[in-house]
């Protein structure tokens, strides 16, 4: 799906959560999962690593060693904002 259809989705999905619905969805794009999940299951080579909340696996930084990237967060008024860059090269 390209931006808006995916940002379109991933609201209405947050609106029927809103409602009291179980959503359970499978996602490659940590973005994506870190800002909308409540919990986020980490799963690498078939095995899951981590079942815990969006906050709790940033600052555990499993990220950045399971797939070797600097995920980047902060804080704008009531949202994070979350970015992924490679880990530098020295």
């Amino acid at each position: 799906l390209d931006p808006g259809f995916q940002l379109e989705i991933l609201g209405i999905l947050q609106q029927l959560n809103r409602k009291g619905k179980t959503i359970v969805i499978v996602l490659h794009d940590l973005v994506h999962a870190l800002s909308l999940a409540n919990r986020v299951i980490l799963m690498a080579s078939g095995q899951i690593l981590s079942d815990m909340s969006p906050r709790a696996l940033v600052e555990s930084h499993l990220i950045d060693q399971v797939f070797g990237v600097s995920l980047q967060h902060h804080e704008l008024g009531s949202e994070t904002l979350y970015a992924i860059r490679p880990l530098p090269t020295d």
